[in-house]
């Protein structure tokens, strides 16, 4: 387990927030424009948000925070923490679940989605949906994408009634983990 942060040490402080919003990317890391939309719709276009990265593993080269990189490129970031949880019980460690609480969205990497799927019994889950409930976000890349959809029932599936659009997500639920 390891966690890295970019950018400011102080989580930032926000009033309200004008969320829910997501971004389900189908393959590859932070997708620039889908993410500033859905920064931009929790910040209400003012202030500045944290954003925290779940992966189950390390990247096999380059940056140990490749999507953590992206994210702080845009406007509006105060933070990025990237949480690499190589066991499933790594879902119930007290810093990770403080700085998921205190983000404003909540990004899994792409992946072996079945791996996330080991973190819903864990504090985590909760912690996950603590945040869209209160108007922040969450997506992911590929398997992040897919554990996040209400059908899979890990994530997202307590909150779907603060989603707008409930044809938003659809699909077979992850089966097999």
């Amino acid at each position: 387990m390891s966690r890295i942060r970019l950018g400011g040490s102080a989580d930032a402080d926000r009033a309200t927030w004008a969320g829910p919003a997501f971004t389900m990317n189908g393959s590859g890391g932070i997708v620039s424009t889908s993410m500033t939309k859905a920064v931009d719709a929790i910040r209400g276009g003012t202030g500045s948000l944290d954003v925290v990265v779940l992966a189950a593993s390390t990247p096999g080269a380059g940056s140990r925070t490749p999507e953590c990189d992206a994210v702080m490129r845009l406007s509006g970031i105060n933070s990025c923490t990237t949480w690499t949880l190589t066991k499933a019980s790594d879902g119930n460690n007290a810093q990770a679940n403080t700085d998921i609480r205190n983000a404003e969205f909540v990004y899994f990497v792409g992946g072996d989605q079945c791996r996330y799927a080991a973190w819903k019994s864990t504090t985590l889950r909760s912690s996950v949906q603590s945040v869209v409930a209160k108007g922040g976000g969450s997506g992911g890349g590929s398997a992040g994408h897919h554990i996040n959809r209400p059908t899979c029932g890990y994530y997202l599936r307590s909150v779907t009634d603060v989603v707008a659009d409930s044809n938003l997500y659809s699909g077979a639920p992850v089966t097999g983990c």
